[in-house]
């Protein structure tokens, strides 16, 4: 089954780098990570298991329904998508 985990981020804090911690420590068949990015300044790249993508979003493009469904286009042919939240 291909998975892909598709995680909207605007200012990541210290709950979104354990996010990532926990998902780069899992066992299971790590599915593909997404990351879309609508103005860090956060460094958390340096957590992000590998193979992890990251696509930039302006703030004033972002919106709840039309990001992710945007997630689901860059990304597409996937069996699983999962859309979690940065916290």
């Amino acid at each position: 089954m291909d998975v892909q985990i598709v995680i909207p981020v605007y200012y990541p804090d210290d709950k979104f780098l354990s996010l990532l911690t926990s998902i780069r420590r899992q066992t299971f068949a790590t599915p593909s990570l997404l990351i879309i990015d609508s103005g860090s300044q956060h460094d958390y790249r340096k957590v992000l298991p590998a193979g992890a993508r990251v696509e930039k979003i302006s703030a004033e493009a972002f919106n709840h329904g039309g990001t992710r469904q945007w997630a689901t286009r860059i990304a597409p042919g996937k069996d699983v998508y999962v859309f979690l939240t940065q916290d």
